[in-house]
């Protein structure tokens, strides 16, 4: 990807630059007060006690008043990408910060849009800022199939992915509703940690946490997201074609890498693909240390009214308790079985499809 200038802020002298914060803080006072069509060149400069010449200079014409307001905050806006707290800013995993970027893009647009509006000359389209940032995520969501350009017009439509991202996102609503009562009684009964989890993009986002019972301090897990390979969710759901997506991603299996996250992660296509047909077969799946050191896990599919597999439960537990016992095993099947059956599946375990052979 060539490299993206974000822009640098110009050198300005004290006094200038004291000048256009007190411009646009005055500014802004008037919005608020006022509303955007009431704000002149001349109104500005008698609030703020400067000469007329002076907000001339700064800002040429009654619309570069706008375009400074707009230019402000789009920079606070780029901070907030490149250095805030996550998911906008890093730290979170690439479809996390894209939604929240989406999100915060489309708050921003309509926050600003008098202001935007009053930047142009009455033929432009409602700008989006210097727009480097924003052409950077949209190659990154181009990337990810989440938004197409169409060919003729060049203007952005709704991508594939997109419809995907909500129907992962409608299943995920009644599943853990349902998830909620039952994962409470699977902690209870076994001692573990349990965790609920849907596909999305060849990642599991776990959408529900119920902390072991043992009173030690655990973390909220509910957002995170972990490699399909390489955790028992994620293998229940590949094998189970979570959603239309396990299908899919089993045509790409041998025909691009599988991340390692410990000397344990199984990388290696054919493994995978052997490991997936046991799954098929008990509607069981195991990770042992795959995906963190020291953790293991079990993990049973969750089958809604069509037969599908939107998501999966599990048992998260150290490796100082592995293997789990046969009464941890069942008391999974049981709450995944009882949990399907409030989802409307026809029969558990599910009929699940045999992934395409990966092609040559």
């Amino acid at each position: 990807m060539d490299p993206v200038s974000w822009g640098t802020v110009p050198t300005e002298r004290a006094d200038a630059a004291r000048n256009r914060r007190h411009l646009l803080a005055t500014a802004r006072a008037m919005l608020t007060e006022q509303g955007a069509d009431q704000l002149t060149m001349d109104g500005l400069a008698e609030r703020a006690g400067l000469g007329k010449g002076t907000v001339f200079r700064r800002f040429g014409t009654r619309a570069g008043i706008f375009h400074a307001l707009l230019d402000d905050d789009e920079r606070a806006f780029q901070e907030q990408v490149l250095s805030g707290p996550p998911p906008l800013g890093p730290g979170a995993g690439p479809v996390q910060r894209l939604i929240a970027y989406g999100r915060a893009r489309t708050g921003f647009m309509l926050g600003h849009y008098d202001i935007a509006r009053a930047a142009l000359d009455g033929t432009q389209p409602i700008p989006a800022g210097d727009g480097t940032i924003s052409r950077f995520h949209i190659r990154t969501l181009l990337g990810h199939g989440m938004v197409a350009q169409e060919r003729d017009s060049g203007r952005y439509r709704l991508g594939p992915a997109t419809l995907r991202l909500g129907n992962v996102y409608l299943h995920t609503l009644e599943l853990r509703s349902r998830v909620v009562g039952w994962a409470e009684d699977l902690a209870r009964r076994t001692g573990c940690a349990v965790r609920a989890g849907v596909l999305l993009q060849g990642d599991v986002v776990v959408v529900h946490h119920e902390p072991s019972p043992d009173g030690s301090r655990q973390m909220p897990e509910v957002g995170i997201v972990i490699p399909a390979h390489a955790c028992a969710l994620g293998k229940v759901l590949l094998a189970g074609g979570g959603t239309g997506l396990g299908t899919e991603l089993g045509t790409e299996l041998g025909a691009r890498p599988l991340r390692s996250m410990t000397a344990d992660t199984v990388t290696d296509p054919a493994r995978l693909r052997a490991e997936l047909d046991v799954v098929r077969r008990t509607g069981i799946a195991t990770e042992a240390e795959e995906a963190v050191i020291g953790e293991c896990g079990i993990a049973a599919p969750l089958v809604d009214a069509s037969g599908e597999v939107p998501g999966a439960l599990g048992l998260v537990v150290p490796a100082s308790r592995w293997p789990l016992d046969a009464a941890a095993t069942e008391a999974v099947r049981t709450a995944a079985r009882s949990i399907s059956r409030e989802l409307g599946a026809p029969a558990w375990p599910p009929a699940m499809r045999e992934l395409p052979a990966a092609s040559a």
